[in-house]
């Protein structure tokens, strides 16, 4: 039963890994700019834990 559910899981895998790498690459980038170029606006203090986001 394994190997069935197995193969049908391995016709995603290239799609689902390429999908991984592109929200990683832009999670990067947007950091990097974040500190290169100040863009995004950062938080303008630190955040207690539990604080609502407005």
């Amino acid at each position: 039963m394994a190997t069935n559910f197995d193969a049908r899981l391995a016709s995603y895998s290239s799609p689902l890994l390429s999908l991984f790498r592109i929200i990683a690459g832009l999670l990067f980038a947007l950091h990097g700019s974040q500190k290169l170029f100040d863009w995004p606006v950062a938080a303008p203090g630190p955040i207690a834990v539990g604080d609502w986001p407005l």
